[in-house]
């Protein structure tokens, strides 16, 4: 299975998406199972001739010839998913920043999510030209024709509050917490809650935990790895070992220690998963 990473070359869709990713896989007997854990930003994957479903808790993805384009988009997980996938691949996964997805939709992006993958096909003619995308051979063509079409869509998003509240919650300089910006913004906890899962999808505390949790891995793979847990826990703002295990733990079933020791980055460091 090869995947491929890529910052956006574009300099406007930097202001939105984090990265995507290409995954190939030619063998039609290769079987691979992994786990992926929790991200703050919209994960959308647009492939071709696949299928997905649920089988005993997981995840599979299964090759079908007969099948066109299948697009899903993922806003709401707190756990490790658990994914199969079962022979050839042609798959475009793109991760958008936080309120990023936002700036290209018609609708409050909760109109486009449900508690788990949903399809998602936001304009006439998306699938063709994602179809267009995952058809094309050539790297460089592939990444020219998936930019040039996000940006025919990109319109314009603009939250008096939110873009804020993301800053603070992904600040890890200070002990930031759902009470905090309660007292900060005026506001109230519910009101807070709600736009968070109207256009963020998930909530402040839920986002905090993520985001400490993304930059535990940051840290790790900037060459930390020889750095003792206890004190990555405290340079992260953890109230104590066992605060930061707890949350470990809650979004990947495992210690950290546990953790640390199986998780696999792609080349770019970008894509983290754990091969079973």
């Amino acid at each position: 299975m090869d995947i491929q990473f890529f910052k956006p070359l574009n300099k406007t869709l930097k202001r939105y998406i984090s990265g995507y990713y290409f995954l190939t896989e030619s063998d039609p007997a290769v079987q691979t199972n992994y786990l992926t854990f929790p991200r703050n930003e919209s994960i959308l994957s647009v492939s071709l001739h696949g299928k997905l479903s649920q089988v005993d808790g997981k995840e599979v993805y299964e090759y079908d010839e007969a099948r066109g384009v299948m697009s899903t988009l993922i806003c709401h997980y707190y756990r490790p998913l658990h994914i199969e996938c079962r022979g050839r691949i042609n798959e475009a996964t793109i991760y958008f920043k936080p309120l990023g997805l936002n700036a290209f939709l018609e609708h409050d992006l909760a109109d486009y999510t449900g508690p788990h993958f949903t399809t998602f096909e936001p304009y006439p003619g998306y699938l063709q030209a994602m179809e267009e995308v995952l058809q094309e051979k050539d790297v460089h063509r592939k990444i020219e024709l998936l930019e040039r079409y996000w940006l025919s869509k990109l319109k314009s998003f603009y939250h008096p509050f939110l873009g804020k509240m993301v800053d603070d919650l992904s600040s890890s300089d200070e002990q930031v917490s759902v009470a905090w910006l309660v007292e900060k913004y005026k506001m109230s906890r519910k009101t807070i809650n709600k736009h968070f899962d109207i256009h963020i999808g998930k909530s402040p505390s839920e986002f905090r935990k993520i985001h400490r949790f993304r930059e535990a891995l940051g840290k790790r793979l900037q060459g930390k790895q020889h750095e003792r847990l206890t004190h990555l826990s405290y340079d992260l703002n953890f109230f104590d070992q066992s605060h930061f295990i707890k949350d470990f733990k809650q979004l990947t079933g495992k210690t950290p220690k546990a953790f640390f020791q199986q998780i696999s980055f792609d080349p770019a460091g970008e894509v983290s998963w754990l091969y079973l």
